[in-house]
């Protein structure tokens, strides 16, 4: 087996290059700092009443800054403090709504849901349409640059079945009907955010689906900092932003990073190919689907041919 160590690139930042993303936005403003970019970004919130609250709350708290976790491995970059989401430092932004911004949905609208809904699919797609008619709303008539979907606490005891439902299966489940759950679950609520998100591409404003539980990150979740700088750099970008570019060495040099992945097909009977990320210097990216590959006997882990890579990234790009 021959190796080789590929260096990982620094990256261009408003005022300098940096190795890492957040340093780098912390230290040397976003890369479009000079450019036509965000210096204020407009939200739209829906949600429940309690879960715009917390949500609201949290971004307050956002706009200082947000000590890292402790680690007992030390590194400068991995547990980075968070510098505040706001005007004076870090991404040089802030965040900007009213009240005519924040469209409230009703504990009773979703409870009908579920009476009325005996189908969890169509549950799924009832509930979305509650956030959609929402999102249609605040396309049409204010003008948001991203749209923050709130998910309260127990979103999830909504897109799995009822009690009643439960109640007719075998009693005796062990744990790995227990595991099969989770994971249909866990499936719903993908289904879910699938659908919500491909639908609300007609309206043309981007979305962020967020869990209220971000304003109290519990121990199994990310550390408060790192949260905020996920969160706040997505945001950035949706709203037409660029945090950071790949350097250009020379103005005619273009490097295409693409990134490979393997997925099966819906009825699980192949293992197809897809260029899951293709990034240009500036970050944009799409997604493209490949072929079908052979997974061998002897070796469960998918691999591409020679020719197969070939022909992936001659015909995709």
């Amino acid at each position: 087996m021959k190796l080789r160590y590929i260096e990982e690139p620094s990256l261009q930042f408003g005022e300098n290059q940096h190795i890492c993303p957040k340093s780098g936005i912390y230290s040397y403003s976003p890369f479009d700092i000079g450019q036509v970019r965000p210096e204020k970004i407009t939200i739209g919130i829906i949600g429940k009443s309690e879960s715009i609250e917390k949500i609201i709350t949290w971004i307050d708290s956002c706009k200082s800054h947000i000590d890292g976790k402790l680690s007992k491995t030390p590194h400068p970059n991995l547990f980075m403090n968070f510098c505040g989401f706001n005007k004076d430092i870090g991404f040089k932004c802030e965040i900007a709504y009213d009240d005519t911004y924040l469209r409230k949905l009703n504990n009773s609208d979703f409870d009908e849901i579920i009476k009325k809904s005996t189908d969890l699919e169509d549950r799924i797609i009832d509930i979305a349409n509650l956030y959609l008619n929402e999102i249609k709303f605040l396309s049409k008539n204010k003008n948001p640059d991203v749209i923050l979907c709130a998910l309260s606490e127990n979103f999830m005891t909504y897109i799995k079945e009822t009690d009643s439902e439960e109640e007719e299966e075998d009693e005796d489940t062990d744990t790995t009907q227990a595991d099969a759950k989770d994971d249909d679950t866990s499936e719903k609520e993908q289904n879910f955010r699938r659908y919500l998100k491909a639908k609300a591409m007609q309206h043309n404003v981007p979305i962020q689906i967020v869990r209220d539980r971000i304003a109290k990150p519990t121990s199994d979740m990310q550390d408060e900092a790192t949260i905020a700088w996920n969160f706040f750099t997505a945001l950035y970008y949706k709203a037409s932003g660029t945090p950071w570019a790949l350097i250009r060495k020379d103005s005619a040099e273009t490097t295409c990073y693409a990134g490979i992945s393997f997925f099966k097909s819906r009825d699980k009977s192949t293992t197809q190919t897809s260029i899951a990320q293709i990034f240009n210097e500036l970050g944009k990216g799409v997604i493209l689907r490949g072929e079908e590959i052979i997974l061998k006997k002897y070796d469960r882990t998918p691999h591409l041919s020679e020719e197969q890579a070939f022909n992936l990234l001659k015909v995709r790009l």
